[in-house]
């Protein structure tokens, strides 16, 4: 009975422990930044240079509010609404796959946005999702829906 208690414990204890497979915050930014900067550069949009120009914004602005939230900032509601406006307006063009996860994203912006202000931590993940997001959008259809 000891040796099953104790091998019950040992493997809860390990099961418990992380495999490697989390990353900070920071990684996570990082790595979706990396991601949509790509996808625009490779994106061909031929005669649609309003929708680069609107996605563009997006990423701008998101990058924006990122610098403030690393600042260790509480962001302010403003520029999360304005986010949230952004993602509204080109959710019309987006793709099946990629609406819904958009619509999400733009209400958790609203959400945050209802404050006065949101920590930085929460910001920093929902942007990066959303980049992570468009970023699926631009290796897909582009927000090129008619």
């Amino acid at each position: 009975m000891k040796k099953i208690t104790s091998a019950l414990l040992i493997s809860l204890a390990l099961a418990a422990c992380t495999r490697g497979e989390s990353k900070t915050i920071e990684e996570l930014v990082e790595i979706s930044k990396e991601r949509i900067s790509e996808s625009m550069t490779e994106a061909e949009m031929v005669g649609e240079e309003a929708i680069r120009a609107e996605v563009s914004k997006l990423q701008d602005d998101l990058t924006a509010l990122l610098q403030s939230a690393e600042a260790g900032d509480m962001v302010a509601s403003l520029g999360l609404n304005s986010v949230a406006e952004q993602i509204n307006s080109l959710l019309p063009k987006a793709g099946a796959t990629s609406r819904s996860s958009l619509t999400e994203l733009s209400k958790q912006f609203q959400i945050l946005g209802g404050g006065t202000e949101a920590q930085s931590d929460q910001v920093k993940v929902l942007i990066a999702r959303t980049f992570h997001s468009l970023a699926s959008e631009m290796e897909s259809t582009k927000f090129l829906k008619k």
